[in-house]
């Protein structure tokens, strides 16, 4: 049993290297491949936190049957339980992107998930002074319907020249560093999820990005997350970043992993890149 056992495992990484391979990955762009048994959202995202990895990638996958309607695809949990961005990938995406969608809800963990999604951008090659410069729009969906239960009398078009204030306050508030455009745009309507995919499809972006509040359990059954929304039905690469407080916890252990990196590399001159887990399925 334990050399069948083996023999699998070996055959699942030559499976692996065979697709890195094919997608014309070389050997010197990885810092290294590896095949592991269990749960795929599990182990995925416990490989990311003990590697101290800044970015997961995975495709973006389609699930069917009841259980995985109830429970949702790997993806949707891998975002449910990650501590650093998970980029959700639907087909090719071009590098650095020439649009990006950035849904914001004014919070401040929507503020830092602003944030942390342009360095990431950055990370890509979309830096403020890149050629050709990245399109980045920041939209926020006020919803109306929820303003009047509470304010009958509430005037959407007053709601809407208030958010477009507040939405210039905010981008401005949370920018990285000094020489990032982003532009605003304020719907008035129902529900977030909805209008953010509506100007995915009126927009046609490269990249969505948008943050979760971090709500688990019964909670999430009840009400569901916008972000788990837009990943299954837009069509096209979503970037999802978790929340403030399992952001701050990720950047400790990026620190302790650049430190111990820093203290084993002996008198080599360069560090390698970042390590990023990439899920590959099929």
């Amino acid at each position: 049993m334990p050399e069948l056992l083996e023999q699998e495992s070996a055959g699942h990484l030559q499976c692996l290297q065979d697709q890195a391979w094919r997608l014309g990955i070389q050997r010197e762009e990885l810092a290294g491949l590896t095949a592991l048994e269990g749960a795929p959202h599990r182990v995925l995202v416990e490989t990311a936190a003990a590697d101290g990895a800044s970015l997961i990638v995975m495709g973006a996958a389609e699930s069917w049957g009841s259980l995985s309607k109830l429970l949702g695809s790997t993806a949707d949990r891998v975002v449910r339980a990650a501590t650093c961005p998970v980029l959700a990938m639907r087909g090719e995406l071009e590098l650095p992107p020439r649009r990006v969608l950035i849904a914001v809800d004014l919070s401040p963990a929507s503020g830092e998930a602003m944030r942390r999604g342009l360095r990431v951008l950055a990370a890509i090659g979309a830096s403020p002074e890149g050629r050709p410069r990245t399109a980045i729009e920041a939209l926020y969906v006020a919803e109306t319907p929820l303003l009047e239960a509470v304010l009958p009398t509430v005037d959407p078009r007053q709601v809407e020249a208030d958010a477009g204030k507040e939405l210039e306050r905010f981008i401005a508030a949370h920018l990285p560093e000094p020489g990032w455009h982003v532009s605003g745009r304020v719907r008035c309507a129902g529900a977030a999820d909805r209008e953010i995919l509506g100007r995915c499809a009126e927009a046609a972006p490269d990249l969505v990005v948008l943050g979760t509040h971090g709500r688990s359990g019964f909670e999430r059954f009840l009400i569901g997350s916008v972000a788990e929304s837009v990943m299954r039905h837009a069509q096209r690469s979503v970037l999802i970043i978790p929340p403030a407080c399992a952001v701050g916890a990720a950047d400790a252990a990026h620190a302790a992993h650049a430190a111990h990196a820093a203290d084993t590399a002996g008198e080599h001159a360069a560090r390698g890149p970042a390590r990023v887990p990439v899920a590959v399925t099929g």
